[in-house]
């Protein structure tokens, strides 16, 4: 049962919400998946069929709720992870003196890293 069913199945129709049970008002049938679908095999599905909600069933038992709300917040970091993947693609595919990982001075991640007398530098730790 969401906020939705009981404003649209409740409050707007003027009944009383102290009267009426979950059944009553709930959207059904709920949709379910199992926990070991991917995030993207649900938020296909999610899409295909227009739901906001998919139930996580295991062992027959209602173990969780993926929301359209949960991906989003999940989205920044999604993109985020993506961007650093990029980026260590196409550092890694170049020759040359500088490397992509985290500075052994100041432990920022740069993808111009340098050796420079038994440590792997950024350029702001270079320059100090």
């Amino acid at each position: 049962m969401t906020e939705r069913d009981i404003v649209t199945r409740v409050v707007s129709q003027g009944g009383d919400p102290g009267n009426v049970t979950a059944k009553a008002v709930m959207s059904s049938p709920l949709h379910v998946v199992a926990p070991n679908m991917t995030l993207m095999e649900a938020m296909h599905l999610m899409d295909k069929l227009n739901l906001r909600r998919l139930g996580v069933l295991y062992k027959r038992q209602l173990v969780g709720v993926i929301s359209d709300r949960n991906i989003i917040r999940l989205v920044p970091t999604i993109v985020e992870i993506m961007k650093e993947q990029q980026e260590i693609n196409n550092v890694s595919s170049v020759r040359g003196p500088s490397i992509t990982g985290y500075c052994d001075r100041c432990e920022s991640y740069s993808n111009n890293l340098r050796y420079v007398e038994g440590e792997f530098l950024c350029s702001d730790c270079r320059m100090e």
